[in-house]
């Protein structure tokens, strides 16, 4: 495994915290169950999917 790099990590974070604050501001969403994530190495693209509702958010490094 390679060493951190705080850049992406920092991208990863915002995303994640992004996708829980739009997922939250919904009155109509009371509780978050599962978040699905998928990666894909070679785009760099990040996908947070949640099961309760329909929201996907994509973040790209």
């Amino acid at each position: 495994m390679s060493a951190s790099n705080p850049k992406i990590e920092s991208v990863i974070e915002n995303t994640f915290v992004e996708a829980i604050h739009k997922l939250t501001s919904d009155d109509a969403v009371t509780m978050i169950s599962d978040l699905y994530i998928q990666a894909d190495p070679e785009s760099g693209e990040l996908q947070i999917k949640a099961e309760n509702c329909r929201f996907t958010m994509t973040a790209r490094n």
